[in-house]
């Protein structure tokens, strides 16, 4: 994937979305770290609610290798859902804790794909049911199961068709 590519996608699909009035936005955007419109690149963005809780989603890519070293591959994600307990100094959510976290998916350079919920951490692929896939959950498809679980009042488990299998968490 392209840097051009992934910043206009993200672009597009943010300013479709709608959400709850009093709503702000932080962090919003994609930024290269080393050269314009090549990899690595971050995005990191905030969406903090009135009722005192976040979304956190961040993203990073790295170079792939030649001879597709312009395109990146996704290496790291964090998409959280929860209490905002505290912020950094640029009003930024920082990563609750499990008992202040609804739902987190990581994956992360020390560990392979894995779910933060219902007060459990690192609940693994193989301690699921259903159709679910952390590996494979978009930042969008995330956000938006978030939007629709607070506006309709459904369980995470039957939006994004996941149940915990009983005894499967280490």
């Amino acid at each position: 994937m392209f840097f051009r590519d992934y910043k206009a996608n993200f672009d597009a699909r943010r300013l479709a979305l709608r959400f709850e009035v009093g709503t702000i936005q932080k962090g919003v955007g994609c930024e290269t770290r080393v050269k314009p419109d090549l990899p690595p690149w971050i995005m990191d963005w905030a969406i903090l609610y009135l009722d005192g809780k976040h979304i956190r989603v961040k993203e990073t890519f790295k170079p792939m290798m030649h001879p597709n070293y312009n395109q990146g591959q996704r290496l790291h994600f964090c998409y959280q859902y929860g209490a905002t307990t505290a912020t950094d100094a640029k009003g930024m959510p920082r990563t609750a804790s499990d008992k202040d976290t609804i739902i987190r998916l990581d994956l992360d350079q020390w560990d392979r794909p894995h779910m933060h919920f219902a007060g459990q951490s690192h609940i693994y692929q193989e301690d699921l049911t259903g159709s679910f896939r952390i590996a494979d959950v978009e930042v969008f498809a995330f956000v938006e199961a978030i939007e629709t679980s607070r506006q309709s009042g459904c369980s995470m488990q039957d939006i994004l068709f996941f149940e915990l299998k009983k005894g499967g968490r280490r």
